[in-house]
Protein backbone atom coordinates (compact mmCIF):
# COMPACT_ATOMS: atom_id res chain seq x y z
CA UNK A 1 0.00 0.00 0.00
CA UNK A 2 1.40 3.42 -1.13
CA UNK A 3 5.26 2.72 -1.11
CA UNK A 4 5.26 -0.09 0.29
CA UNK A 5 4.52 -3.76 -0.56
CA UNK A 6 1.45 -6.04 0.82
CA UNK A 7 2.20 -9.66 0.84
CA UNK A 8 -0.90 -12.06 2.27
CA UNK A 9 -1.66 -10.13 5.54
CA UNK A 10 1.62 -8.31 5.90
CA UNK A 11 3.45 -5.57 4.53
CA UNK A 12 7.05 -5.35 3.90
CA UNK A 13 9.23 -2.42 2.70
CA UNK A 14 10.06 -1.27 -0.69
CA UNK A 15 13.54 -1.72 -0.62
CA UNK A 16 12.99 -5.63 -1.01
CA UNK A 17 11.59 -4.82 -4.32
CA UNK A 18 14.47 -2.94 -5.14
CA UNK A 19 16.84 -5.69 -3.95
CA UNK A 20 15.22 -8.22 -5.94
CA UNK A 21 15.13 -6.24 -8.99
CA UNK A 22 18.90 -5.02 -8.97
CA UNK A 23 19.71 -9.09 -8.93
CA UNK A 24 20.98 -10.38 -12.26
CA UNK A 25 17.60 -11.61 -14.32
CA UNK A 26 19.43 -14.12 -16.12
CA UNK A 27 20.50 -16.23 -12.69
CA UNK A 28 17.28 -15.89 -11.45
CA UNK A 29 15.32 -17.23 -14.43
CA UNK A 30 17.79 -19.95 -14.94
CA UNK A 31 17.40 -20.73 -11.88
CA UNK A 32 14.04 -22.01 -12.43
CA UNK A 33 15.10 -24.23 -14.38
CA UNK A 34 15.62 -22.70 -17.52
CA UNK A 35 18.54 -23.52 -20.08
CA UNK A 36 19.33 -20.17 -21.36
CA UNK A 37 21.85 -19.92 -24.07
CA UNK A 38 24.04 -16.65 -24.48
CA UNK A 39 22.73 -14.80 -28.07
CA UNK A 40 24.80 -11.75 -28.51
CA UNK A 41 24.34 -8.95 -25.61
CA UNK A 42 20.96 -11.23 -24.38
CA UNK A 43 19.94 -14.55 -23.79
CA UNK A 44 17.35 -16.87 -25.43
CA UNK A 45 15.99 -20.21 -25.13
CA UNK A 46 11.98 -21.71 -25.88
CA UNK A 47 9.76 -20.16 -23.91
CA UNK A 48 8.89 -21.80 -20.62
CA UNK A 49 5.42 -20.58 -21.17
CA UNK A 50 4.12 -22.31 -24.73
CA UNK A 51 5.47 -24.59 -27.34
CA UNK A 52 7.70 -23.99 -29.91
CA UNK A 53 10.65 -25.31 -31.48
CA UNK A 54 12.82 -22.07 -32.38
CA UNK A 55 13.68 -19.81 -29.38
CA UNK A 56 11.63 -16.81 -29.04
CA UNK A 57 11.77 -16.00 -25.18
CA UNK A 58 14.88 -13.60 -25.29
CA UNK A 59 16.37 -12.22 -21.67
CA UNK A 60 18.10 -8.96 -21.29
CA UNK A 61 20.32 -8.84 -18.42
CA UNK A 62 21.05 -5.29 -18.98
CA UNK A 63 17.54 -4.30 -18.96
CA UNK A 64 16.37 -6.76 -16.16
CA UNK A 65 13.86 -7.97 -18.16
CA UNK A 66 12.54 -10.79 -20.50
CA UNK A 67 10.56 -10.74 -24.01
CA UNK A 68 8.49 -13.72 -25.41
CA UNK A 69 8.28 -13.02 -29.64
CA UNK A 70 5.84 -15.98 -29.36
CA UNK A 71 3.44 -15.52 -27.12
CA UNK A 72 4.00 -11.98 -26.20
CA UNK A 73 5.11 -12.66 -22.29
CA UNK A 74 7.17 -10.02 -20.85
CA UNK A 75 7.91 -8.66 -17.44
CA UNK A 76 10.75 -8.71 -14.88
CA UNK A 77 12.26 -11.05 -12.29
CA UNK A 78 8.82 -11.11 -10.55
CA UNK A 79 6.82 -11.17 -13.34
CA UNK A 80 8.63 -14.17 -14.43
CA UNK A 81 8.11 -15.92 -11.05
CA UNK A 82 4.36 -15.14 -11.08
CA UNK A 83 3.62 -16.46 -14.52
CA UNK A 84 5.88 -18.93 -14.13
CA UNK A 85 4.22 -20.65 -11.07
CA UNK A 86 0.79 -18.74 -11.07
CA UNK A 87 1.82 -16.81 -8.11
CA UNK A 88 0.22 -13.12 -7.34
CA UNK A 89 2.56 -10.57 -7.21
CA UNK A 90 3.23 -10.33 -3.63
CA UNK A 91 3.63 -14.39 -3.14
CA UNK A 92 6.43 -13.64 -5.96
CA UNK A 93 8.08 -11.26 -3.99
CA UNK A 94 7.76 -13.07 -1.19
CA UNK A 95 9.08 -16.51 -2.94
CA UNK A 96 12.42 -14.54 -4.25
CA UNK A 97 13.13 -12.70 -1.42
CA UNK A 98 13.25 -15.75 0.53
CA UNK A 99 15.55 -17.85 -2.39
CA UNK A 100 17.73 -14.52 -3.06
CA UNK A 101 17.93 -14.33 1.37
CA UNK A 102 17.18 -10.90 1.31
CA UNK A 103 15.82 -10.28 4.86
CA UNK A 104 12.87 -8.21 6.11
CA UNK A 105 10.74 -7.75 9.03
CA UNK A 106 7.43 -7.63 8.06
CA UNK A 107 4.08 -5.92 9.89
CA UNK A 108 0.72 -6.93 9.94
CA UNK A 109 -2.00 -5.09 7.71
CA UNK A 110 -4.88 -3.16 8.85
CA UNK A 111 -8.45 -3.92 7.92
CA UNK A 112 -8.00 -0.85 5.83
CA UNK A 113 -4.94 -1.65 4.30
CA UNK A 114 -6.55 -5.48 3.24
CA UNK A 115 -9.25 -3.56 1.46
CA UNK A 116 -6.74 -1.18 0.15
CA UNK A 117 -4.70 -3.89 -1.00
CA UNK A 118 -7.84 -6.01 -2.54
CA UNK A 119 -8.78 -2.11 -4.73
CA UNK A 120 -5.43 -2.07 -6.26
CA UNK A 121 -5.16 -5.58 -6.86
CA UNK A 122 -8.59 -5.62 -9.47
CA UNK A 123 -7.40 -2.42 -10.98
CA UNK A 124 -4.08 -3.93 -11.92
CA UNK A 125 -6.24 -6.70 -12.91
CA UNK A 126 -8.83 -4.79 -15.42
CA UNK A 127 -5.94 -3.01 -16.62
CA UNK A 128 -4.28 -5.99 -17.74
CA UNK A 129 -7.63 -6.85 -19.28
CA UNK A 130 -7.74 -3.53 -21.00
CA UNK A 131 -4.30 -4.15 -22.27
CA UNK A 132 -5.05 -7.24 -24.40
CA UNK A 133 -8.45 -5.83 -25.88
CA UNK A 134 -6.05 -2.70 -27.13
CA UNK A 135 -3.32 -5.11 -28.32
CA UNK A 136 -6.02 -6.91 -30.28
CA UNK A 137 -7.73 -3.70 -31.40
CA UNK A 138 -4.93 -2.69 -33.18
CA UNK A 139 -3.78 -5.55 -34.61
CA UNK A 140 -7.13 -5.59 -36.42
CA UNK A 141 -7.00 -1.96 -37.49
CA UNK A 142 -5.28 -0.90 -40.53
CA UNK A 143 -5.63 2.61 -39.95
CA UNK A 144 -4.34 2.32 -36.54
CA UNK A 145 -1.34 0.37 -37.55
CA UNK A 146 -0.40 3.06 -40.57
CA UNK A 147 -0.38 5.94 -38.12
CA UNK A 148 2.01 3.94 -35.57
CA UNK A 149 4.33 3.09 -38.43
CA UNK A 150 4.02 5.46 -41.38
CA UNK A 151 3.47 8.49 -39.29
CA UNK A 152 4.98 8.22 -36.34
CA UNK A 153 7.78 5.58 -37.37
CA UNK A 154 7.37 2.45 -34.93
CA UNK A 155 8.93 -0.75 -35.85
CA UNK A 156 6.42 -3.73 -34.91
CA UNK A 157 9.22 -4.89 -32.45
CA UNK A 158 9.01 -1.41 -31.04
CA UNK A 159 5.11 -1.61 -30.82
CA UNK A 160 5.62 -5.26 -29.10
CA UNK A 161 8.26 -4.49 -26.80
CA UNK A 162 6.48 -0.82 -25.56
CA UNK A 163 2.81 -2.41 -25.26
CA UNK A 164 1.24 -0.01 -27.68
CA UNK A 165 -2.46 -0.58 -28.74
CA UNK A 166 -5.25 1.00 -29.98
CA UNK A 167 -8.40 2.21 -28.54
CA UNK A 168 -11.74 1.42 -31.75
CA UNK A 169 -13.39 5.23 -32.42
CA UNK A 170 -17.20 3.57 -31.44
CA UNK A 171 -15.40 1.81 -28.10
CA UNK A 172 -16.33 -1.21 -27.21
CA UNK A 173 -14.48 -1.70 -24.11
CA UNK A 174 -17.22 -1.54 -21.89
CA UNK A 175 -18.97 -4.32 -23.97
CA UNK A 176 -15.99 -6.57 -24.17
CA UNK A 177 -15.04 -6.45 -19.82
CA UNK A 178 -18.54 -7.12 -19.12
CA UNK A 179 -19.25 -10.17 -21.21
CA UNK A 180 -15.69 -11.17 -19.04
CA UNK A 181 -18.05 -10.72 -15.58
CA UNK A 182 -16.01 -7.84 -14.75
CA UNK A 183 -18.55 -5.47 -13.15
CA UNK A 184 -19.39 -1.44 -14.90
CA UNK A 185 -18.15 -0.11 -11.27
CA UNK A 186 -14.90 -1.39 -11.37
CA UNK A 187 -14.47 -0.09 -14.99
CA UNK A 188 -15.11 3.26 -13.47
CA UNK A 189 -12.68 2.97 -11.00
CA UNK A 190 -10.07 2.32 -12.85
CA UNK A 191 -11.20 5.26 -15.24
CA UNK A 192 -11.66 2.56 -18.07
CA UNK A 193 -15.11 3.92 -18.56
CA UNK A 194 -16.26 7.51 -17.42
CA UNK A 195 -20.35 8.34 -16.38
CA UNK A 196 -21.42 11.42 -19.10
CA UNK A 197 -22.43 14.53 -17.08
CA UNK A 198 -25.38 15.42 -19.71
CA UNK A 199 -27.49 12.23 -19.55
CA UNK A 200 -25.60 9.49 -17.06
CA UNK A 201 -24.79 7.03 -19.36
CA UNK A 202 -21.75 5.41 -19.80
CA UNK A 203 -18.97 5.58 -22.06
CA UNK A 204 -15.37 3.77 -22.90
CA UNK A 205 -12.92 6.68 -21.93
CA UNK A 206 -10.67 6.03 -24.67
CA UNK A 207 -11.90 6.42 -27.78
CA UNK A 208 -9.96 6.51 -31.67
CA UNK A 209 -6.55 6.91 -30.23
CA UNK A 210 -3.21 5.21 -30.29
CA UNK A 211 -2.55 3.99 -26.40
CA UNK A 212 0.77 3.60 -24.63
CA UNK A 213 1.00 1.83 -21.60
CA UNK A 214 1.56 3.03 -18.30
CA UNK A 215 3.69 0.98 -16.03
CA UNK A 216 4.95 1.62 -12.81
CA UNK A 217 8.45 0.88 -11.52
CA UNK A 218 7.47 -3.15 -11.00
CA UNK A 219 5.71 -3.84 -14.57
CA UNK A 220 2.12 -3.48 -12.69
CA UNK A 221 0.16 -1.75 -15.73
CA UNK A 222 -1.17 1.62 -13.83
CA UNK A 223 -3.04 3.46 -16.68
CA UNK A 224 -2.82 4.27 -20.18
CA UNK A 225 -2.20 7.27 -22.62
CA UNK A 226 -4.25 7.29 -25.80
CA UNK A 227 -2.63 9.70 -28.40
CA UNK A 228 -5.42 11.43 -30.81
CA UNK A 229 -4.45 9.77 -34.46
CA UNK A 230 -7.24 12.31 -36.58
CA UNK A 231 -4.99 15.28 -37.87
CA UNK A 232 -8.41 16.78 -38.73
CA UNK A 233 -9.67 17.78 -35.20
CA UNK A 234 -12.96 19.97 -35.54
CA UNK A 235 -14.33 18.92 -31.84
CA UNK A 236 -11.06 20.56 -30.54
CA UNK A 237 -10.09 16.97 -28.42
CA UNK A 238 -6.97 16.89 -26.56
CA UNK A 239 -4.30 15.46 -28.16
CA UNK A 240 -3.54 13.14 -25.41
CA UNK A 241 -5.99 11.85 -22.56
CA UNK A 242 -4.36 10.29 -19.68
CA UNK A 243 -5.63 7.64 -16.83
CA UNK A 244 -7.46 10.13 -14.28
CA UNK A 245 -6.28 9.57 -10.36
CA UNK A 246 -7.04 5.83 -9.23
CA UNK A 247 -6.43 3.29 -6.43
CA UNK A 248 -3.20 2.83 -8.28
CA UNK A 249 -2.39 5.80 -10.63
CA UNK A 250 -1.97 9.95 -9.23
CA UNK A 251 -0.98 12.28 -11.65
CA UNK A 252 2.34 13.13 -11.60
CA UNK A 253 3.60 9.83 -9.44
CA UNK A 254 4.68 7.87 -12.78
CA UNK A 255 7.60 8.41 -15.62
CA UNK A 256 6.30 6.74 -19.13
CA UNK A 257 8.62 4.12 -19.68
CA UNK A 258 10.37 3.47 -16.04
CA UNK A 259 9.70 0.13 -16.11
CA UNK A 260 11.91 -0.33 -19.15
CA UNK A 261 14.43 2.40 -18.24
CA UNK A 262 15.64 1.82 -14.86
CA UNK A 263 17.63 -0.69 -15.17
CA UNK A 264 20.21 0.98 -17.98
CA UNK A 265 19.56 3.99 -16.38
CA UNK A 266 21.00 2.40 -13.07
CA UNK A 267 23.62 0.93 -14.59
CA UNK A 268 25.13 4.65 -16.02
CA UNK A 269 23.49 5.89 -13.46
CA UNK A 270 22.07 8.83 -16.02
CA UNK A 271 18.72 9.14 -17.02
CA UNK A 272 17.26 10.79 -20.69
CA UNK A 273 14.01 12.99 -20.15
CA UNK A 274 11.78 13.58 -23.50
CA UNK A 275 9.14 15.71 -23.64
CA UNK A 276 6.01 12.92 -24.96
CA UNK A 277 5.49 9.43 -25.42
CA UNK A 278 6.38 9.37 -28.96
CA UNK A 279 9.64 10.65 -28.61
CA UNK A 280 10.63 8.41 -25.16
CA UNK A 281 9.74 5.76 -27.71
CA UNK A 282 11.51 6.47 -30.32
CA UNK A 283 14.63 6.97 -28.24
CA UNK A 284 14.34 3.20 -26.92
CA UNK A 285 13.66 1.73 -30.25
CA UNK A 286 17.59 3.22 -31.53
CA UNK A 287 18.59 1.23 -28.31
CA UNK A 288 18.84 4.62 -26.13
CA UNK A 289 16.94 2.37 -23.13
CA UNK A 290 17.22 5.11 -20.35
CA UNK A 291 14.69 7.36 -21.53
CA UNK A 292 11.42 8.22 -19.93
CA UNK A 293 9.01 11.00 -20.52
CA UNK A 294 6.59 13.01 -17.85
CA UNK A 295 3.10 12.07 -18.94
CA UNK A 296 2.03 15.90 -19.64
CA UNK A 297 3.26 17.38 -16.72
CA UNK A 298 5.64 19.49 -15.09
CA UNK A 299 8.20 17.05 -13.24
CA UNK A 300 7.03 17.32 -9.69
CA UNK A 301 8.99 15.61 -6.49
CA UNK A 302 7.64 12.49 -6.40
CA UNK A 303 9.03 11.33 -10.44
CA UNK A 304 11.70 13.40 -9.46
CA UNK A 305 12.12 10.82 -6.41
CA UNK A 306 12.14 7.43 -9.05
CA UNK A 307 14.70 9.19 -11.28
CA UNK A 308 17.22 9.84 -8.54
CA UNK A 309 16.73 5.72 -7.58
CA UNK A 310 18.44 5.09 -10.32
CA UNK A 311 20.52 8.12 -12.11
CA UNK A 312 22.57 11.06 -10.49
CA UNK A 313 22.64 13.09 -13.76
CA UNK A 314 20.00 13.93 -15.93
CA UNK A 315 19.83 14.59 -19.74
CA UNK A 316 16.83 16.85 -20.68
CA UNK A 317 16.19 16.60 -24.54
CA UNK A 318 13.13 18.97 -25.22
CA UNK A 319 10.82 20.20 -28.26
CA UNK A 320 12.87 23.00 -29.38
CA UNK A 321 9.75 25.52 -29.61
CA UNK A 322 8.65 28.11 -27.52
CA UNK A 323 6.80 25.72 -24.94
CA UNK A 324 9.53 23.10 -25.48
CA UNK A 325 12.62 24.99 -24.10
CA UNK A 326 10.01 26.65 -21.35
CA UNK A 327 9.60 23.21 -20.00
CA UNK A 328 13.23 22.41 -20.05
CA UNK A 329 14.20 25.21 -17.84
CA UNK A 330 11.39 24.70 -15.83
CA UNK A 331 12.30 20.85 -15.26
CA UNK A 332 15.86 21.60 -15.29
CA UNK A 333 15.62 24.36 -12.04
CA UNK A 334 13.55 22.05 -10.38
CA UNK A 335 15.88 18.90 -10.66
CA UNK A 336 18.93 20.98 -9.44
CA UNK A 337 17.09 22.00 -6.70
CA UNK A 338 16.65 18.15 -5.75
CA UNK A 339 20.38 17.54 -6.07
CA UNK A 340 20.50 16.19 -9.57
CA UNK A 341 23.16 17.25 -12.31
CA UNK A 342 21.73 18.15 -14.77
CA UNK A 343 22.31 18.60 -19.11
CA UNK A 344 20.33 20.10 -21.42
CA UNK A 345 21.03 18.30 -25.73
CA UNK A 346 20.62 20.89 -28.21
CA UNK A 347 19.06 20.11 -31.15
CA UNK A 348 20.81 20.76 -34.53
CA UNK A 349 19.07 23.19 -37.18
CA UNK A 350 15.49 24.08 -37.55
CA UNK A 351 14.51 19.97 -36.01
CA UNK A 352 11.89 20.79 -32.99
CA UNK A 353 11.11 17.29 -32.08
CA UNK A 354 13.74 15.12 -30.46
CA UNK A 355 13.51 12.27 -32.68
CA UNK A 356 17.27 11.18 -32.86
CA UNK A 357 16.69 8.43 -35.57
CA UNK A 358 16.30 11.29 -37.84
CA UNK A 359 18.21 14.56 -36.45
CA UNK A 360 21.91 15.57 -35.69
CA UNK A 361 22.49 16.19 -31.96
CA UNK A 362 25.51 18.61 -31.02
CA UNK A 363 28.50 16.73 -29.17
CA UNK A 364 29.00 17.23 -26.50
CA UNK A 365 26.14 18.35 -24.57
CA UNK A 366 26.29 21.56 -22.98
CA UNK A 367 25.60 22.54 -19.52
CA UNK A 368 22.37 23.99 -18.67
CA UNK A 369 24.42 26.82 -16.19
Amino acid sequence: VGSEMCIRDRMIPEYVIDQILSKDIVSIIGGEGVSLKRAGVNYECCCPFHKEKTPSFKVSPVKGIFTCFGCSAKGNAISFVMMLYNMTFPEAVEYLAKKLNIEYKAEELTPEQKEARFRRSRIFEINQVALEYFRESYKQSLPAQKYATKERGFKEETIDNMLIGFAPYKGGFREYATQKGYKEQLLIDADLVRRSERDGSLYDTFRGRLMFTIRDRTGNIVGFSGRLMDKENPKKLPKYINTGDTAVYKKGEHLFAYFESARQAAAVRTMNLVEGNPDAIRMHQIGVDNTVAPLGTALTPKQIELIKKVADTVIIIGDMDDAGQKAVVKNAETMLREGLAVRVMEIKDNYKDPDLSLIHISEPTRPLY
